[in-house]
């Protein structure tokens, strides 16, 4: 839309809010002039005719609307000098912010979804030493890999741990909650752990406990998946976790774009 249009719409509807304006008062002043409502300070004989009343009541009332305008008017005014103002000041320096703020909200976008990219790609990592496929021999893993993070536990500030389970790899701590990429199994993996650990630069974060729930880790601090280097690991402290639905959305929109990059089925 041209300035000129814009002027143009703008000045049209002062026009009508005029006219309006107008012709409220008017009907307004006729209204008070029949109910003798003009103040007192205006001096009425018996004699004085109800158009004459009519007359000074509808002068008044637009007296009102002028001065009302002239407020309204000086608001616009001051806002222009203000914007004005702000383009030869600071208003460049407030177009910068909001750009650094998108750009910040974009790249943690984008590093977001590269840890998420190392989530799957430590889970691939260690399905290459097992097999999904029941009754195959040597090590087999029930694949849950299709599933989604739980954010009631094991948020991370940042970076990524990794969590065993009766002695195999079973969920990847993230940023979003734990994602448990496979479930029951069988074999050994003595032979395999250490790889797996290697290539993930793996570093103890706690030793393996037997708990009411079964035995559970060791846990260890992902440093990173095979050559790329991955954040700090840190914890996040439960109060800090991301809401449910802020998580699973994230984790989410990830995915389809994950699956869509990947030709996924």
């Amino acid at each position: 839309m041209s300035a000129e249009l814009r002027f143009s719409i703008v000045l049209l509807l002062f026009v009508v809010q005029v006219v309006l304006g107008f012709l409220f008062m008017f009907v307004v002043s006729f209204w008070r002039a029949s109910r003798k409502t003009i103040p007192r300070w205006a001096i009425f004989t018996a004699e004085t005719s109800f158009l004459f009343q009519a007359l000074v009541s509808l002068v008044l009332g637009v007296w009102r609307m002028v001065a009302v305008w002239f407020i309204l008017v000086g608001f616009y005014v001051a806002i222009i000098l203000y914007v004005r103002a702000a383009e030869r000041t600071g208003f460049s320096w407030l177009i910068a912010c909001i750009q650094a703020r998108r750009h910040r909200e974009m790249t943690t976008e984008i590093e977001d979804y590269e840890i998420y990219v190392a989530v799957r790609r430590v889970a691939d990592i260690v399905f290459e030493y097992a097999s999904p496929d029941v009754g195959t021999k040597g090590i087999w893993l029930e694949d849950r890999r299709n599933e989604s993070v739980n954010p009631y536990f094991d948020q991370t500030e940042s970076g990524l741990f990794l969590e065993f389970y009766y002695g195999h790899p079973s969920k990847v701590w993230t940023p979003w909650g734990y994602y448990g990429f496979s479930g029951s199994g069988s074999g050994r993996w003595d032979e395999e752990t250490p790889k797996i650990l290697e290539r993930l630069g793996a570093i103890l974060f706690s030793p393996e406990q037997d708990t009411k729930a079964g035995v559970i880790g060791p846990v260890y601090a992902l440093l990173r998946v095979d050559g790329v280097q991955l954040p700090e690991p840190k914890l996040r402290k439960p109060q800090n976790y991301l809401e449910y639905e802020v998580a699973m959305r994230a984790w989410e929109n990830m995915t389809k774009r994950y699956e869509a990059e990947h030709k996924v089925i």
